[in-house]
This record gives structure tokens, C-alpha cells and sequence, in this order.
């Protein structure tokens, strides 16, 4: 498992562009965060790489892997204002049917933080191991000189 100070580096390293980076071995994958998108403002987003890569497939509600490893996330297709609307029209039972009914569920590969990252993995995943952060070589090429 991961110490809390290890946390700390990980967070340091991905609270810039520039930082390098985190590479972890999560119940077998390697899972690579990385700080690549710009969110609001000044911050950026941490997207998560699993075995190398973000597939659209495990960003469905249905993929076991995007359960495991990603955050859950739901989307209503209805607009603030229709929804309002027909809590007006309808009352907030026969609205909240509806709405219901558009709301999707998917996985988001983005997370704000590490903190985010971390609370997500400690409820789906039994064993994280940290190989490296940032820029330094991963522990099993310093073992071999």
C-alpha cells in the first residue's frame, strides 16, 4: 500500500504540468497519472492511463475496468430550465420520473486531484503500489545497477 507520504509526493508531482507525473501497479494494470488537461481557469485535470492507454470502452457504464478505475460520474441530457419547468408543470414525483429516464451514467478518465484519484482507488481497488514519481527511474532499474 501506498504511505501517506508517499501521497504527498504524488500529489506534489501532479499539482503542475510539469511535474512528471505518477506511475502506479493497481490489482495487476499499470495505471499512469498524468497532467494533461486544462480545467478552469489556472488548474489543470489529472487523466488516468490504464495499461498505457484511455479506451473509449471502459468509459461505458457497463465496463468493469472503468468501475474500477475511474470515476463515476452521471449526466442529465434534460437542460436546468426543462427541468424546472416540468417540477412546475407536472409536480417533483412525475419530474423526477422523467428526469430519471435521462440521466446516464459513465466513467470520467479525469480527476481534479490526486486526493480524488486516491479516494476512488481505495474504494474499488485491494492492493496499490507506487513504481515511481515524477521524473525519478522506476525501483526495479535502480535494483539492477
Amino acid at each position: 500500500m501506498v504511505t501517506k507520504e508517499q501521497w504527498a509526493k504524488v500529489a506534489e508531482s501532479l499539482a503542475h504540468p510539469f511535474g512528471g507525473g505518477a506511475d502506479f501497479r493497481i490489482d495487476g494494470h499499470d495505471v499512469k497519472l498524468r497532467v494533461v488537461k486544462k480545467a478552469k481557469g489556472l488548474t489543470y485535470g489529472i487523466v488516468a492511463y490504464i495499461d498505457g492507454f484511455v479506451k473509449g470502452e471502459n468509459l461505458n457504464a457497463e465496463s468493469a475496468i472503468g468501475a474500477k478505475f475511474y470515476r463515476a460520474q452521471t449526466i442529465c441530457v434534460y437542460t436546468p430550465k426543462e427541468r424546472a419547468r416540468w417540477v412546475k408543470d407536472w409536480g417533483k414525483r412525475e419530474a423526477a420520473k422523467i428526469i430519471k429516464k435521462g440521466t446516464i451514467l459513465r466513467h470520467n478518465c479525469f480527476f481534479p486531484s490526486a486526493e480524488s484519484a486516491r479516494k476512488t482507488w481505495a474504494k474499488t481497488c485491494s492492493s496499490i503500489e507506487l513504481v515511481r514519481v515524477g521524473f525519478e527511474q522506476p525501483q526495479a532499474a535502480e535494483d539492477s545497477k
